[in-house]
């Protein structure tokens, strides 16, 4: 069994994209719930439309076209909220992280540009940990998350890493995503 954990890294766009992507659908499979949210969105518009269309009653055929206009808003704002997300953290993604998984807790260290930041945090209070194809969320609260990007972890495989975390962490906190 590992002892402790160490990496150094930055956090690059793509790793950041699907963290923001699972912050809005956040779930064991946050792609499946994404794709049902637009599926049935878009089979009900055009059930409404075909219905407005065979009864010639122009409401449901309003009403099919305004969930489609809905959809289409829905997937323009959150692209523009993902934008704002990016500038507003920009210093995440231009930050040096290290970290520390030791046996009590993790320490996590950001450098940007001189500005030294550090959190001690005890696995007994996280909020919960989320394993997902590219990095651990590490969450201190339910908005609040520690992003560790698989591929900075150098000395050890992902499923040392793995179960370390999960000897640390209560099952019920720890959850594996698919994606």
């Amino acid at each position: 069994m590992v002892k402790q954990i160490t990496g150094e890294a930055k956090v690059d766009f793509t790793v950041y994209r699907h963290f923001s992507e699972f912050q809005l659908f956040k779930s064991r499979n946050p792609k499946l719930r994404k794709r049902a949210f637009y599926g049935l969105g878009i089979v009900s518009s055009i059930l409404l439309a075909l219905l407005g269309l065979t009864l010639d009653n122009i409401n449901y055929l309003f009403l099919g076209a305004a969930m489609v206009v809905f959809l289409s808003l829905f997937s323009y704002i959150t692209k523009h909220a993902f934008r704002k997300q990016c500038r507003l953290n920009a210093n995440l993604l231009r930050a040096t992280q290290s970290f520390v998984f030791a046996p009590e807790g993790f320490i996590f260290e950001s450098n940007d540009e001189g500005n030294v930041s550090r959190d001690e945090v005890f696995y007994s209070d996280l909020y919960s940990v989320y394993d997902v194809k590219d990095a651990y969320y590490l969450y201190k609260d339910k908005k609040h998350a520690f992003i560790v990007p698989k591929n900075s972890i150098k000395k050890v495989t992902p499923e040392q890493t793995r179960a370390f975390l999960q000897s640390k962490v209560p099952n019920y906190k720890y959850i594996v995503v698919k994606q």
